[in-house]
């Protein structure tokens, strides 16, 4: 039988108080970000296979899930220095990132401004931006079409039937599914709406290749809103990336193939950090 560790959750930090999600006791720390409609909850299966041997941590973004709300637009400095919040928490220096979709931009942006507590990155189902080659208009025109249903009275659980046909691949299980209805019925309107609004300017295509720690990219076959080639083009420009493809995978990978996803993280952590 497979062995699995135990998770439990506690808050970091004050004004907002982070909510995170525990696996394992000891070990490397592997700190998981969320994409735009998810939460900590997302990351169960990977926290419940990595924390027997590593230290595994999923946090709420700020705005999201148990984590407190905040006043004004979403900041990345902010939500960075809540990273290195999470970090100092567990008396480390350094940890891998994990982030899918919007967190795997979080992650890259984390590395930016704080590379000194990275150790390696792993950045799933995401690129260097959503709008890298929008006009300024046509920015305006993409946050219009995504905020409006929700500005016009609809509840972020009305975007259900929609996401679902766009963000999974071949052959959703019943779990993945249901992954996707409790994050998505989750969302704080307000922290969704300001994420799209943040999100629709992120920019790191001139970060890659000056990342320096070893990188693991995760690509489904079948991502309908980040293509492979995103991924690809990534993994050609970071120095020494590695690049897994999840064959019939769409964009929410690690619910839609949990074990092949953590099968692809536990060898990438094998061989780059210590457990």
């Amino acid at each position: 039988m497979t062995q699995s560790a135990i998770i439990t959750s506690t808050f970091v930090g004050a004004q907002p108080r982070i909510a995170i999600d525990v696996a394992g006791t000891t070990g490397h720390l592997v700190v998981f970000v969320h994409g735009i409609g998810g939460n900590r909850q997302n990351w169960t299966a990977q926290l419940t296979a990595l924390g027997t041997h590593y230290r595994a941590v999923a946090l709420d973004i700020r705005g999201y899930g148990a984590s407190e709300d905040y006043a004004g637009p979403m900041l990345l400095d902010d939500i960075c220095a809540d990273i290195v919040r999470v970090i100092e928490h567990f008396s480390v220096a350094r940890a891998t990132l994990v982030g899918l979709s919007m967190g795997g931009m979080i992650a890259q942006e984390f590395y930016r401004r704080f590379s000194g507590h990275v150790q390696s990155l792993i950045l799933c189902s995401t690129n260097a931006g959503i709008g890298v080659d929008l006009s300024p208009a046509q920015k305006r025109e993409f946050v219009a079409m995504r905020n409006g249903p929700l500005l016009e009275g609809g509840e972020p659980a009305d975007l259900i039937p929609a996401m679902r046909a766009v963000l999974f691949g071949e052959a959703p299980s019943a779990a993945a599914l249901a992954g996707l209805e409790q994050s998505v019925g989750a969302l704080r309107k307000a922290s969704y709406m300001k994420a799209i609004e943040a999100m629709v300017e992120f920019d790191s295509s001139d970060l890659h290749e000056r990342i320096d720690v070893p990188t693991l990219l995760i690509s489904g076959s079948h991502d309908k809103v980040i293509p492979p080639a995103h991924m690809q083009a990534m993994y050609r420009t970071i120095p020494g990336a590695e690049l897994t493809v999840l064959e019939g995978a769409g964009h929410l990978l690690n619910l839609e193939q949990p074990d092949a996803f953590n099968r692809a993280l536990r060898n990438f952590l094998s061989r780059h950090v210590a457990a």
